[in-house]
């Protein structure tokens, strides 16, 4: 929390690195009875601390924002930390930029049992190959594994391919069970492991981070699935998250923990309405404790990609995208259908 001079007036709010106008600027977003009026969003520009405030200038008023007094009372300048908080609600620049401009959002389209035909397979792969074109948006398919046979071997569209399971087992007496060595031979170069509905059947963590093992073994890029099926009042589901978090990373070498995705799927917030589903702020401090239990495993910054993996449509996964500071959406149903696909991608753009 920060608090400074506005004209008179004191402010307080919550600071964060802005996404559009980068270092040295911060956003600071004021909350509670002041000045600028609660939720106002007002860009900073920071300077570095050489040692005597009095050489440093005011920080810069920018265009359409609020000018912010940095002296507090005459004795010494504002200085915002430029450390991300869960609670840090973005401007609608930085929202709008986050989903379209400023970086690259994944979004893996899980076909789950939902498309049956040839031809609707052909017809969709059709539909994510002109949508491959949308700037900032990586488009990834997890066809059921006939429709992987089908449609991966000799694609070199900017399209990638998910198979939706991985066996555990490498090669030899499996009977109905996938490798990893197959899958990347025609093509394949992710995979779904942990999704809540093989969880639900029985599949455990030990489990999943064999198969994780195997993945990268084959060169495949493991998308691990996490989640918890309900909230409860003392936040026990983090420490469930956390075990599931664990289970995998501390299965891996530090060099394998590179490669892996992480998806977020609540299941309590799947099935839901747009207007029912988990908001961009809730899903931020979910995030952020995401990334802080993957810190345990990374000696600086943690590189591995969040995913968000709770209902969205057209008409949320853009404030969804720029609110929660996520890198990306596994979808499932609402990816299913050209047009709703279309409308996922271009929503983002």
């Amino acid at each position: 929390m920060e608090t400074t001079l506005v004209g008179d007036k004191l402010a307080s709010g919550i600071h964060g690195e802005c996404l559009v106008r980068k270092p040295p600027y911060a956003f600071f977003t004021v909350i509670g009875e002041n000045a600028l009026g609660e939720g106002e969003v007002v860009h900073i520009r920071i300077f570095e601390d050489d040692g005597d405030w009095r050489k440093r200038p005011r920080f810069l008023r920018e265009a359409n924002d609020v000018e912010v007094n940095a002296e507090l009372q005459g004795t010494t300048p504002l200085l915002l930390p430029r450390q991300k908080t869960a609670l840090e609600i973005l401007c609608q620049e930085c929202r709008s930029s986050l989903s379209g401009i400023m970086k690259t959002m994944i979004v893996v389209s899980n076909w789950k049992a939902n498309v049956n035909t040839r031809e609707d397979a052909r017809k969709l792969f059709a539909t994510a190959k002109r949508l491959a074109s949308v700037k900032r948006v990586k488009l990834v398919l997890a066809p059921s594994t006939p429709h992987l046979g089908l449609l991966a071997p000799g694609n070199r569209s900017k399209v990638g391919f998910a198979a939706q399971d991985l066996s555990d087992t490498t090669v030899g007496a499996a009977t109905g069970e996938v490798v990893g060595q197959v899958l990347r031979n025609i093509g394949v170069g992710y995979v779904l492991l942990g999704h809540s509905e093989r969880r639900a059947k029985g599949e455990t963590d030990a489990l999943v981070a064999e198969k994780a093992r195997r993945a990268l073994a084959n060169g495949l890029i493991p998308i691990i699935c996490i989640g918890e099926s309900a909230r409860d009042e003392d936040a026990q589901y983090l420490s469930f998250l956390k075990d599931q978090i664990a289970s995998v990373y501390g299965a891996l070498s530090p060099k394998e923990r590179l490669s892996v995705i992480v998806a977020y799927e609540p299941v309590w917030a799947i099935g839901k309405s747009a207007s029912d589903a988990m908001g961009g702020a809730e899903l931020a401090e979910m995030a952020l404790y995401i990334k802080k239990v993957l810190a345990d495993y990374f000696p600086g910054k943690v590189p591995t990609k969040v995913l968000y993996g709770g209902s969205v449509d057209a008409s949320n996964i853009r404030d969804i995208a720029g609110g929660s500071r996520i890198d990306g959406f596994l979808v499932g149903r609402a990816s299913t259908d050209p047009k709703s696909l279309t409308a996922l991608v271009k929503a983002l753009a």
